[in-house]
């Protein structure tokens, strides 16, 4: 007896090589018969063409569970019931594969880390803003170091007259004094760790001479 496996949710089809020999031409007719035990389940087969004849078996799932069963290819001439074929069916579902999208919504407690990150910003910004104001402060303490020295500087800006020498002209005075002042400021300026330009130096000298004047 021949064993084949069959699906049960799925349409089937089941092609036999049948000939009939030794018979007058009458009308031929064949079945194919699944035995369930408690009942047998009948499916019509094709008129045979070329000494095959096929049987279709539609999906099963609603009417058998998974199993084997015994069926026979049932062949009838002339009102005579012959069987040339037992098999031994076994159905099976056949496998299938389902993916499916699941999505998932943020619970409330997920929800609640916003506020904890606009704060971490904010804390980032007073960092950058306590940079700025640090080096705001030392500029004001080398400005607070220069202004202190080119103080001390002035009080010695004015070139002592040697006695025994001639008098200056007074723009030989100015002069002198201008590039003893300009002098003084480089000096304070590099001890202070700050650099000037040629137009600050030029701006104090200035301002350091008109205050002596005073």
């Amino acid at each position: 007896m021949q064993d084949i496996n069959l699906d049960l949710d799925k349409e089937n089809e089941l092609v036999f090589q049948l000939s009939v020999e030794g018979a007058k031409p009458a009308k031929v007719q064949s079945r194919f018969l699944i035995d369930t035990g408690n009942y047998s389940l009948s499916f019509p087969a094709g008129s045979p063409s070329s000494g095959e004849v096929s049987v279709s078996i539609p999906p099963l799932e609603n009417m058998l569970s998974e199993g084997k069963y015994s069926s026979s290819l049932e062949v009838i001439v002339d009102g005579k019931v012959f069987t040339p074929i037992n098999i031994n069916t076994e159905f099976s579902k056949s496998i299938t594969i389902v993916a499916e999208v699941v999505t998932k919504k943020k619970s409330q407690q997920g929800l609640s880390v916003s506020p904890t990150i606009s704060v971490n910003k904010v804390k980032m910004n007073i960092n950058e803003d306590k940079e700025k104001l640090k080096s705001i402060k030392e500029e004001r303490a080398k400005e607070e170091k220069l202004e202190k020295i080119l103080i001390e500087e002035r009080k010695t800006a004015r070139p002592a007259q040697r006695s025994g020498r001639p008098r200056q002209n007074k723009k030989t005075q100015e002069a002198n004094r201008s590039r003893l002042i300009e002098t003084h400021i480089r000096n304070a300026s590099k001890q202070a760790g700050k650099e000037l330009s040629e137009k600050q130096i030029l701006k104090l000298t200035n301002f350091i001479k008109n205050k002596g004047e005073k």
